[in-house]
């Protein structure tokens, strides 16, 4: 990425441990909390720190609540996620705010256009937490509908199936203007 001019910062979500990059400036840490599986709400967190924690910048970690709402996308059948409704997204809420204290929740939808109405009942009722939304992202249109209900729009496939739409929703889109809690 730093070689094709980009000065920004450069953030990896941490997936796997043989994935991670030591040339990005920060690491988001999903904790998966409609996982049927340990392992994607705890037990990968725990091998890494076994394995790495001597080494690990912890200045450099922001640990991410993570939901997964397209019950049909390959990170739901990895984690066995249980697909929620909007009650459970309230309640994750809750739990990533006020016991987990988790500073990002993230609404996954991954391929798919979520529900805006539920991202935006979300971020009303969110009083700590950060909104991501991602997931079907295909125009500008669509990332200004869910940049208003959320605070930050993640870009995913259409980066690779689209690149010059990503491009415009690059250039139209605000960076900011959502004052952080």
């Amino acid at each position: 990425v730093r070689e094709t001019g980009y000065t920004g910062p450069l953030i990896q979500e941490i997936s796997s441990l043989e994935a991670v990059s030591l040339n990005v400036d920060g690491y988001l840490l999903p904790v998966v909390l409609n996982t049927r599986e340990r392992d994607w709400f705890i037990g990968k967190h725990l091998e890494a720190v076994k394995l790495y924690g001597h080494l690990i910048d912890w200045s450099k970690i922001l640990p991410e609540a993570y939901v997964i709402c397209n019950p049909r996308c390959a990170a739901a059948k990895l984690t066995r996620a249980i697909p929620p409704t909007f009650e459970d997204l309230l309640a994750y809420l809750a739990l990533a705010e006020e016991v987990y204290r988790l500073p990002v929740f993230y609404l996954e939808y991954s391929g798919v256009y979520g529900n805006p109405e539920w991202v935006k009942g979300i971020k009303e009722r969110s009083t700590k937490s950060h909104i991501f939304y991602g997931g079907g992202i295909k125009s500008l249109a669509q990332a200004e509908e869910m940049m208003a209900a959320g605070d930050t729009v993640i870009l995913g496939n259409i980066i690779y199936e689209n690149h010059q739409e990503a491009v415009k929703i690059l250039e139209n889109l605000p960076l900011s203007g959502k004052s952080p809690r």
